[in-house]
């Protein structure tokens, strides 16, 4: 029971939604592993072993992520007495590591979108510039560089170069 491959696929689709910030999705993910494994542990030393080795799971996942939980945060995570006090625990924190991801993607799409424009104004006379250019100097996709620059400027890129050399 322990050493079952699918408890650790289950695992690690829940760790897969919080890397990638799906709040929802890991919290159902979470739900199942739980409904699944946990509840229906055949006693409860085999509950609480797979409680651990999901906790341990969740908090190495956290460190790869660069997300580092406040010591009474990790704390409780890895100090509960029962299935249920892990459950809470992690539905609580769930939400705050999500938020996180969510802000540095934000925080790079900025960044990203920021490097595109200051690209673009500082090519612009150049006769050859063209969404392509940029989006291959930001190392991205044509459709994604045009809708990232169209979110950023406000206008599409064909019409801020017209307007920036007309400038």
């Amino acid at each position: 029971f322990t050493g079952n491959n699918r408890y650790d696929e289950e695992v690690q689709r829940f760790l897969q939604c919080v890397q990638n910030g799906f709040e929802g999705e890991a919290l159902a993910q979470l739900g199942q592993i739980f409904t699944d494994w946990i509840d229906s542990a055949p006693n409860f030393p085999e509950a609480v072993y797979l409680c651990r080795k999901l906790a341990n799971s969740y908090i190495a996942q956290l460190h790869k992520m660069g997300v580092e939980p406040e010591r009474t945060t990790y704390l409780s995570l890895i100090s509960f007495n029962t299935p249920d006090a892990l459950r809470a625990r992690l539905e609580k924190h769930i939400g705050s590591a999500c938020s996180e991801v969510a802000d540095r993607r934000k925080d790079s799409d900025d960044q990203l979108k920021q490097r595109m424009l200051e690209y673009v104004d500082g090519h612009f006379t150049e006769p050859d510039l063209t969404l392509m250019t940029v989006s291959d100097q930001c190392g991205i996709s044509i459709y994604l560089c045009s809708r990232l620059f169209k979110e950023y400027a406000g206008i599409g890129f064909k019409d801020y170069v017209r307007e920036k050399r007309m400038e």
